[in-house]
């Protein structure tokens, strides 16, 4: 632990490694330490439990400190369970626990108010809110939102038909695709659940009722891929860049004006996008079980956010 220590001391060092800097791990601590407790109380709470709760080796807020730290490094750096474990000098066994335990109460330490963004858009909907400008003045936080998909590649899955559904034409591997939908100050608002990599990004758009997540008088750009959004919601504000069309050499100066400017405003998911892959879980060939990586990266969304909000 004295290579850590060493770490957490160095500011560049400690972000490199953890993603978050010293002040920010130890707010975190704060934050999960009645949560941590509560889901001990809720995990030890079984029927046949002997021994009174409370009973043994207490865990205290250092304890829960490294523990934190186990879990970030491992999605910073995504180093093998083993070697996460020679670091901090415990068995891969207990890597594997802390992260399984952390993993479940991150998202809602780190960013409390994560993913209410449906309690936010229905509790506009009592001011009667009639345009783009009005939307401005009473939430100016949810006036412009864009939304796109992030596709992490993932190990090939065993069964011809299922890994012909993980399979990306696009990205030309397997891959587990995520939708996020940000604000103008690149805060993440909403995260999709996870699907495979052969589902098409409007289909996403779909099934999550994406739509309904964001105030009709929003102005909600989104890229190529959602094509038919605009025509599909007439009441809501979608824009979504020109498209050459059949026969069509060149789009007209107005269209690609258009297109700058819309383009101007996407890339801030691009952006967001590209912090969240920082965290080398979300980025590189993801080695663990498909079913676990949605809380994963809704862990790390929720941390980039915490990460922009607590200087």
């Amino acid at each position: 632990m004295d290579m850590i220590e060493k770490i957490m001391k160095n500011e560049k060092k400690c972000k490199r490694f953890f993603g978050l800097s010293q002040k920010q791990i130890e707010n975190l601590v704060q934050r999960l330490q009645p949560l941590w407790n509560e889901a001990e109380k809720i995990r030890l709470s079984r029927p046949d439990r002997q021994r009174k709760i409370g009973g043994g080796r207490q865990h205290q807020p250092k304890a829960l400190r490294e523990m934190l730290l186990v879990c970030l490094i491992y999605y910073k750096l995504y180093f093998t369970q083993e070697f996460t474990g020679v670091i901090f000098g415990i068995d891969q066994s207990n890597v594997s626990r802390i992260v399984f335990r952390l993993s479940a109460i991150i998202s809602k330490a780190a960013d409390p108010e994560f993913e209410n963004i449906l309690q936010r858009v229905a509790f506009l909907q009592k001011y009667r809110i009639k345009n783009f400008v009005e939307l401005q003045q009473a939430c100016p936080d949810l006036a412009d939102v864009m939304t796109d998909a992030s596709e992490t590649p993932c190990n090939r899955p065993t069964g011809n038909d299922i890994q012909k559904e993980f399979y990306s034409g696009k990205q030309k591997t397997h891959t587990i695709k995520t939708q996020i939908t940000i604000n103008a100050n690149k805060r993440i608002l909403d995260v999709s659940n996870s699907y495979p990599g052969s589902v098409h990004d409007k289909k996403i758009f779909d099934l999550e009722k994406t739509i309904d997540k964001v105030p009709p008088q929003a102005r909600h750009v989104l890229d190529k891929g959602y094509v038919g959004v605009d025509r599909e919601n007439p009441n809501s504000n979608v824009l979504i860049p020109f498209k050459r069309k059949r026969g069509q050499n060149k789009l007209s100066d107005l269209e690609q004006q258009v297109n700058q400017f819309l383009s101007k405003h996407r890339i801030s998911v691009e952006h967001v996008i590209g912090k969240i892959k920082n965290f080398r879980i979300c980025a590189y060939i993801y080695r663990g079980r498909r079913e676990n990586f949605n809380q994963i990266f809704k862990n790390v969304a929720a941390i980039y956010n915490f990460s922009h909000a607590i200087t």
